[in-house]
């Protein structure tokens, strides 16, 4: 029995192994939030797909004729391979979008049905930490996750009740994928936890969407949130007020 974030993770990376091909075989068509992003993504700009998976909403981009400047992350080997054979000439990375932090800043980041896969909310604010850390500063997050609140997932909710007791969190789901009906984690978010978290981790709710199928939010960094660098320590503000102290004491009448 799965009981901590580190095995969770392994075990969805597992999962994604041996559902690489078939996943990628049912993920022809383009979701309506893709249309939505669109229109925040200005032609050459720099552009993050975290959870790229295998490559499809590059290949959306390229449908539009959105040339950007791509880089695509994800922590399936499998799945970027996939995506490097359909797109050769493109920036594919294995990374883990809640653990590491790219050198570069990029003007977008798109995170499309990845982020309902991070288990705890320690990783989630760390994953939206980092993609803080790698935008730029007049950058925009385009977010969405599924909405798991409909009548299909139901008997998934009730699996994961029974497992209160070691989840913590009756929202954490396990939902079946593919023939040999292999479990992937999921989080299912309530639209207000997930305008909380985002706001907990500096950045502002520009425009939202809830679906019958998804939340989607387009998100700017607030840069008011950011921690000036402090310009004397305490000891030199200290030493400075006393030399103009001293100054004022000996000056001349």
């Amino acid at each position: 029995m799965l009981s901590d974030t580190h095995e969770i993770k392994e075990d969805l990376k597992r999962c994604y192994r041996d559902i690489a091909e078939e996943f990628s075989k049912s993920r022809k068509a383009y979701w309506a939030e893709f249309q939505f992003f669109l229109s925040y993504i200005p032609e050459s700009a720099s552009l993050l797909d975290a959870g790229c998976g295998d490559g499809r909403f590059l290949k959306f981009l390229k449908s539009q004729k959105r040339f950007v400047n791509y880089t695509g992350i994800d922590f399936s080997p499998e799945l970027l391979a996939i995506a490097k054979k359909n797109f050769h000439k493109e920036n594919f990375q294995e990374a883990d979008m809640s653990v590491d932090i790219l050198p570069e800043r990029f003007d977008r980041i798109v995170c499309c049905a990845a982020f309902h896969h991070i288990p705890g909310k320690t990783l989630r604010k760390k994953t939206l930490h980092n993609f803080s850390h790698m935008l730029k500063d007049e950058g925009l997050l385009l977010l969405s996750v599924w909405n798991l609140w409909q009548q299909r997932y139901l008997s998934a909710f009730a699996r994961s009740t029974l497992r209160l007791f070691l989840f913590k969190d009756p929202r954490d789901v396990f939902i079946p994928f593919g023939k040999e009906k292999h479990l992937r984690y999921y989080h299912a978010f309530l639209p207000w936890e997930i305008r909380s978290l985002l706001k907990e981790c500096g950045f502002v709710i520009e425009r939202s969407e809830i679906s019958r199928h998804n939340f989607v939010f387009v998100c700017r960094k607030n840069l008011l949130k950011i921690v000036p660098q402090k310009i004397f320590s305490r000891e030199k503000f200290t030493e400075s007020l006393e030399a103009g102290a001293m100054a004022i004491c000996h000056r001349e009448p």
